[in-house]
């Protein structure tokens, strides 16, 4: 088998809406593999979410029992996902993105829920061949496993450019140059710190020429929708936007945050796997954070109860932190080793089998 045609196999539930998708794409792509993009040929949308989440998960994890390709990439969060390849015994990479299990406990609390999800996270986990991590800081988690191990960071691509300047986001909606913009972009969801916003809202009040702008999506959108309406002159929600218009929030923005809760995996995070911190710092936001890990000139990190304070001291301050880094030099020579690897233990295994039955 010739390396460049060789064939990868990539399985995510929503695939398009995370850009990890299309940078790891581009790169197969642009190094001469095939990649493409496992799609369940059943898919039903019922009034019932739990109804509907069991027969699609059914169907994409039976009709992942037959995936033929060189090497299946299980991008994890939900691990579900990756029972049918494991089951099967497949050449897989498992892609740890975000420590399933322990989100889950967060969201719904611990129970036979979170530890359905340990257990299958681990499953998984322990047939790949080689495990990709988003940051350094999860290293910890997979090392017992004695597997390849391989950083592939979240950064944006050079191609996350704005389309329009920071004077022209403002005028297009009516704020003048005296206006400072706070931003949050992300799943508006608990794990994400979006229900953090009402209090960083309500904090920022205090002073009138600084506005929150929120940009995303998720479950809890209709209390964003709420905080809009609670503070019309001072709050602007968004909604989900295209990911190539996200650049333009970010160029027209004064700070960029990071409100995250304390948990048992807040030191999981930072630039590295955080892709939104990481495309702050590619246009030289400022950034606030808490409760994720410590960075030495990245991003200020502030206490969650005096993140408002952070912010409006960051905002007086103006002095930009933080390293520009890009895929394209950092994530893209570790992924192509890593699916080398991959192929070069899959050619000395069959080499090995051959032999051994000769």
């Amino acid at each position: 088998m010739l390396r460049s045609r060789a064939k990868i196999i990539y399985l995510h539930r929503n695939p398009e809406l995370h850009p990890r998708t299309n940078k790891i794409r581009q790169s197969l792509v642009r190094n001469g593999f095939t990649f493409e993009v496992f799609r369940p040929r059943f898919v039903i949308n019922s009034r019932s979410r739990v109804l509907s989440s069991i027969f699609n998960y059914s169907c994409f994890f039976l009709q992942s029992l037959f995936i033929k390709g060189d090497i299946v990439w299980v991008a994890n969060c939900p691990d579900i996902i990756g029972l049918g390849p494991w089951l099967s015994s497949m050449n897989y990479i498992y892609d740890y993105r975000s420590p399933w299990s322990k989100e889950v406990e967060l969201e719904f609390g611990k129970g036979a829920f979170s530890r359905l999800a340990g257990i299958i996270e681990r499953r998984v986990r322990s047939k790949a061949k080689a495990v990709v991590i988003v940051s350094s800081r999860m290293h910890k988690d997979v090392e017992h496993l004695g597997k390849p191990i391989f950083v592939i960071p979240n950064y944006p691509t050079r191609s996350f450019t704005a389309s329009k300047d920071r004077d022209t986001m403002r005028k297009l909606y009516g704020l003048g140059p005296e206006k400072q913009i706070v931003l949050f972009v992300g799943k508006l969801s608990k794990v994400e710190g979006a229900d953090m916003l009402h209090g960083i809202a309500e904090g920022l009040q205090r002073s009138s020429d600084v506005t929150l702008w929120i940009v995303g999506d998720g479950p809890l959108k209709a209390d964003i929708e709420d905080l809009q309406q609670k503070y019309p002159d001072n709050v602007h929600y968004f909604g989900w936007v295209d990911y190539a218009e996200v650049p333009n929030y970010i160029i027209a923005a004064d700070v960029c945050i990071v409100p995250r809760h304390k948990s048992t995996f807040s030191d999981y995070y930072n630039e590295q796997g955080v892709q939104k911190i990481a495309e702050y710092l590619a246009f030289g936001k400022l950034i606030v954070a808490c409760n994720i890990a410590k960075s030495d000139n990245n991003y200020s990190l502030v206490d969650e109860d005096s993140i408002v304070e952070g912010i409006l001291k960051v905002l007086a301050r103006k002095t930009p932190l933080g390293e520009r880094r890009y895929w394209e030099e950092y994530s893209e020579p570790v992924l192509i080793e890593a699916i080398n690897k991959l192929l070069s233990d899959s050619e000395e295994n069959s080499s090995s089998e051959i032999l051994k039955y000769s």
